[in-house]
């Protein structure tokens, strides 16, 4: 009976752990290319200005 339970618990915390990672890793890449954008247009906006 325990392993009925168990089984199912077990596959919903893996799968949990291995969506919480994915999502972690796209906030990631979100703010990489946030930082590449803000730099992209320092570079050509702010250094063309002066």
């Amino acid at each position: 009976m325990s392993q009925l339970i168990l089984f199912p618990l077990a596959l919903g915390v893996v799968f949990t752990l291995i969506v919480d990672v994915f999502r972690g890793f796209m906030l990631y890449q979100l703010l990489i290319f946030l930082l590449a954008a803000l730099l992209l247009y320092w570079i050509f906006y702010v250094l063309k200005k002066s």
